[in-house]
C-alpha cells in the first residue's frame, strides 16, 4: 500500500550531531525539506533559491543540468508530466547526513517509489532512488545544493563476489 506523496515526507528530518551549529542544522533541515515537499508535492516554484547558482544536478536517467535555475525550469516541466506524477512514495525516505568539512556536508537519502511510469506508459515498478546531495554554507548562513546526484538501484548484477 503506498502513501500519498505528502504524507510520507517526514514532519522533520533527524539531523545528526555534526561540526555545525544548532541554528545551521536546522537550515541544512530546511533545505531538504524544502526539495523533499517539492518532489513529493509536485510543486517546483522557487526551489532555484535551494541552490547554487553553479549547482551540478544529474537524474537517475542522465540528464545533467547546470544551476539551480536550470533545475527549476527542468522539475516544473517533469512535475507536470502525469507518466512522472503518477509514482508515489512508498513510505518515508531514508535520510543521512555527514559533515565533509567546514561549511560541507553530503546528505544521502533514499526514497521508494511506486506506480511512476515511463513515456510510453509502461510501469517503472518499485522504483529505489538513492540521491546524493552537496551542501554547502553560504555567506548568508543558508545552506544551499551544490551538487545533486540521483541513481535508481537495479535488480541486474554485474559483479558477484
Amino acid at each position: 500500500m503506498t502513501a500519498s506523496r505528502h504524507e510520507s515526507i517526514p514532519p522533520a528530518l533527524e539531523v545528526p550531531a555534526l561540526e555545525v551549529s544548532a541554528l545551521e542544522a536546522e537550515a541544512i533541515e530546511s533545505t531538504l525539506m524544502t526539495v523533499l515537499t517539492a518532489f513529493s508535492t509536485g510543486t517546483a516554484a522557487g526551489i532555484s533559491a535551494h541552490y547554487t547558482a553553479d549547482a551540478d544536478w544529474t537524474n537517475a536517467f542522465g540528464t545533467r543540468l547546470s544551476g539551480g535555475a536550470a533545475v527549476e525550469d527542468y522539475l516544473v516541466g517533469l512535475f507536470a508530466n502525469e507518466r512522472f506524477a503518477a509514482g508515489e512514495l512508498a513510505g518515508p525516505p531514508e535520510v543521512r547526513i555527514q559533515a565533509l568539512a567546514d561549511g560541507v556536508v553530503v546528505a544521502h537519502i533514499v526514497t521508494v517509489i511506486e506506480g511512476q511510469q515511463v513515456h510510453d506508459g509502461s510501469q517503472l515498478g518499485t522504483r529505489t532512488t538513492n540521491s546524493l546531495h552537496i551542501l554547502q554554507r553560504q555567506e548568508s548562513g543558508h545552506w544551499k545544493i551544490a551538487t545533486q546526484i540521483f541513481a535508481d538501484a537495479r535488480t541486474e548484477t554485474t559483479h558477484v563476489a
